[in-house]
């Protein structure tokens, strides 16, 4: 507790396995709580509600993490989430 990055990687490592998403949902809120303007905490918070299939909840903080990211591959981690939401996210616009 108070330690936003251990919690964001105990979290993140438990999502990548798959497992204990409730636990990694769990640090990944407690996390949030203290670094909710991070465009990577929003990712891994949407990401981690996407993956309990929680899709309205993963939406709000994937675009949250959109409008604040600067980082290519973070981006594009973001860009595959938000198309599994809905495919209209990876359409390009003219």
């Amino acid at each position: 507790p108070g330690n936003p990055e251990g919690q964001l990687g105990l979290a993140t490592a438990l999502s990548q396995l798959g497992e204990h998403l409730d636990e990694a949902l769990l640090h990944m809120v407690q996390a949030y709580m203290l670094w909710p303007w991070s465009a990577s905490m929003n990712y891994w918070l949407g990401h981690v509600y996407l993956q309990l299939a929680q899709k309205d909840k993963a939406l709000e903080y994937l675009l949250r993490a959109s409008r604040w990211n600067h980082d290519d591959r973070l981006g594009e981690m973001i860009l595959k989430d938000l198309v599994e939401i809905d495919p209209a996210y990876g359409e390009k616009e003219d």
